[in-house]
């Protein structure tokens, strides 16, 4: 198994890894444990955008889409 086929077999559970990381997220950062600040499905969203990025990137399925992660970025500074 490659580095592809373990990029591939994560993007099929890219849901539950939004998830995971948002929990994660919001019991370690302080500022994200608020739900009117940063909603949970926004966190959990974003995550999974992120992850998907990072993960077609090793996947080496063509040139990243940064979209989501400026997307992100933008809706956070408002």
């Amino acid at each position: 198994m490659d580095l592809s086929d373990v990029a591939a077999a994560l993007q099929s559970r890219l849901a539950e890894l939004g998830e995971r990381m948002a929990l994660r997220i919001r019991a370690s950062v302080d500022s994200y444990d608020d739900e009117s600040l940063v909603p949970l499905d926004s966190l959990c969203r974003s995550c999974a955008a992120n992850a998907d990025l990072v993960l077609t990137h090793l996947s080496r399925r063509g040139v990243p889409d940064t979209g989501s992660a400026r997307e992100t970025g933008r809706v956070r500074a408002e």
